[in-house]
């Protein structure tokens, strides 16, 4: 009597749709080709609030280290210095100093940049550096004041400098 054990379960699989039950595995790949550059434009955005007094220092004093690097690699570039201050809508997302692009053709842009990014300590507590960024790659700005910083096809880099707040409860 196997036959009458096994029956149901002959039964069973008949009527399952095998097609609506099966795990199907897809795939897809995306890929993408970026043409090489040697071009890099680096902006630095720098927190001027009351904490950054020490740390600005520090990165004027280790630039000779980062920009040695940067040309030891051959690469062409571009640097700007901005604050992450938006309170004082004058200066906010413009790049600092004159002219507002250094590069290595800027007559001792080393002592420059390492002036430009002790950008102080009296901007606003509220640090808003991605979307000083934001507002300095975008228009007006960057047609304006700032035009000559973006180049086409060259890389961007945004070096973000700054310190946790502390935030204070108020009664």
């Amino acid at each position: 009597m196997r036959i009458g054990t096994t029956w149901p379960f002959v039964v069973l699989c008949l009527g399952c749709d095998q097609s609506d039950q099966g795990i199907f595995r897809q795939s897809q790949i995306d890929t993408f080709y970026q043409e090489p550059t040697n071009e890099i434009d680096i902006l630095w955005v720098v927190d001027d609030s009351q904490s950054m007094a020490d740390e600005q220092a520090k990165i004027a004093e280790r630039f000779d280290d980062f920009i040695t690097g940067i040309d030891d690699a051959g690469v062409d570039w571009h640097m700007g210095v901005i604050s992450t201050d938006l309170d004082n809508l004058a200066t906010a997302g413009l790049l600092q100093g004159e002219p507002p692009v250094l590069t290595a053709d800027t007559p001792g842009f080393r002592s420059e940049f390492q002036s430009r990014v002790r950008v102080g300590i009296d901007g606003s507590d509220m640090e808003k550096g991605i979307d000083a960024a934001f507002q300095a790659l975008s228009e007006p700005l960057v047609s304006g004041p700032n035009n000559g910083f973006r180049r086409p096809g060259a890389t961007l880099m945004i070096n973000y400098f700054s310190t946790p707040g502390t935030s204070v409860a108020q009664a």
